[in-house]
């Protein structure tokens, strides 16, 4: 996606800049790789950095600023994600040293998602709760806390709901002092499955977070990644992944992906749930992930 703002009062135009990544959805602890090339410049030798920030949706601020040498209208490297940064949306802006002067200037802005490393700022339950007198419905509520101990009120989340793997709604609602928030009412006896899939901010933090709203205690999530957003047939692939409890926090183990019951690549995370692997997917085949040690 590029987002073109013009600047300054000169009619020359100037040239378009194009930046290419290696994907869209990063874990903190990998680097953010891309090309950068210039189109339609009337005098490239006049472009000669490339000015490269990392903003957060949310907030508004930059999170790191770095600049690049170009060279004959092409200018290549990463940028290097801080330890410190949550996880969540953010753009990548790339634009060139001509639009520090009084000229026309394309910009390039790219969304990314960054998973955050190491304890989650806020944890996610599923409460149901059965009101006076109705006996056939419950409410499900979003239950939030943070990494310390503390509810999360007065936070937000924004969510997508699906029943029986059909998209339901979108919706935004706040965290109450209770660190509750609506969700669903169902039906006593249901056997309707829920999924639920969003972020959740508060200040400054921010988590994503996908679960199944009516699973048992103690089960699992993983979460794929695939490298460029999407899976392709008899094409290598590159599968970043996240394992965590039903409370949202990360967990190391092992387990194993199998293709139409025949072993396919080994799969294991971190300490904070995190982990990749390379595979080349066949078109029609059954994927399954199987766990070493029954912990996802």
């Amino acid at each position: 996606m590029r987002k073109q703002l013009s600047i300054g009062d000169s009619a020359e135009q100037d040239a378009d800049v194009f930046m290419h990544i290696d994907k869209t959805v990063y874990p903190v602890t990998e680097d953010v790789w891309f090309s950068t090339y210039l189109f339609n410049a009337a005098n490239p030798e006049s472009y000669h950095t490339l000015y490269v920030t990392l903003v957060n949706d949310m907030t508004g601020k930059v999170v790191t600023s770095q600049r690049y040498m170009i060279n004959n209208g092409i200018s290549s490297g990463c940028i290097n994600l801080p330890d410190t940064i949550s996880g969540g949306d953010y753009s990548i802006i790339a634009y060139t040293n001509q639009a520090l002067q009084n000229r026309s200037q394309n910009y390039f802005r790219q969304p990314v998602t960054i998973i955050g490393s190491g304890k989650p700022p806020f944890v996610i339950e599923f409460v149901n709760q059965q009101r006076a007198g109705d006996k056939d419905s419950s409410i499900v509520l979003f239950k939030v806390g943070t990494s310390y101990g503390g509810l999360a009120s007065k936070g937000t989340i924004e969510y997508s709901l699906y029943r029986n793997d059909i998209f339901t709604r979108k919706h935004k609602v706040l965290i109450d002092a209770f660190g509750e928030a609506p969700l669903l009412r169902t039906k006593a006896g249901t056997t309707d499955r829920y999924e639920v899939s969003g972020k959740v901010f508060r200040d400054k933090d921010t988590m994503l977070f996908r679960s199944e709203v009516n699973k048992s205690a103690g089960e699992n999530t993983i979460t794929f990644y695939p490298e460029g957003g999407r899976l392709v047939a008899g094409t290598p692939a590159k599968v970043a992944f996240e394992i965590r409890t039903a409370s949202g926090k990360g967990i190391s183990t092992k387990a194993g992906l199998y293709k139409n019951n025949e072993f396919v690549a080994a799969l294991e995370s971190d300490v904070y749930g995190l982990g990749r692997f390379f595979f080349e997917p066949e078109a029609e085949a059954e994927y399954k992930v199987i766990p070493a040690d029954g912990t996802v």
